[in-house]
């Protein structure tokens, strides 16, 4: 079964990179650039069982505001939130499911062993 990822981050070199990387590994990817986007991307169909978030985003809705609607419209997604400040990150802000924090800078392997661990197992490696 192919995981649907959507990876959202403001930094088109970065978004890319970890898109290209999980797609290779075997992953149906969607990408956008802003918190406002990947909503609307949600609200129009796109599935996902893996949400990977920067937190601080331009726009009206950050990465804990797109966790969030991923959380109360796809209640059984995986949730990986990533920050250059992860002590900042409340419970408050990650209530109610399966999600992992990873801090900036991170490896692709690190991506991918959160995925595997959140969805129960499940091989992610190429």
């Amino acid at each position: 079964m192919t995981n649907h990822v959507l990876v959202v981050e403001d930094d088109f070199i970065i978004r890319r990179l970890l898109a290209e990387e999980l797609a290779e590994a075997g992953m149906d990817v969607v990408e956008s650039g802003t918190g406002d986007t990947a909503i609307d991307l949600l609200r129009h169909g796109t599935a996902v069982d893996v949400l990977i978030t920067d937190v601080e985003m331009p726009g009206q809705i950050d990465g804990i505001g797109v966790g969030r609607f991923v959380r109360e419209n796809f209640p059984n997604a995986a949730i990986i939130y990533v920050t250059g400040q992860p002590d900042r990150m409340k419970p408050v802000d990650r209530r109610g499911g399966r999600d992992i924090v990873l801090a900036k800078p991170y490896q692709i392997a690190d991506v991918l062993s959160a995925i595997g661990h959140l969805l129960g197992g499940e091989k992610t490696m190429r």
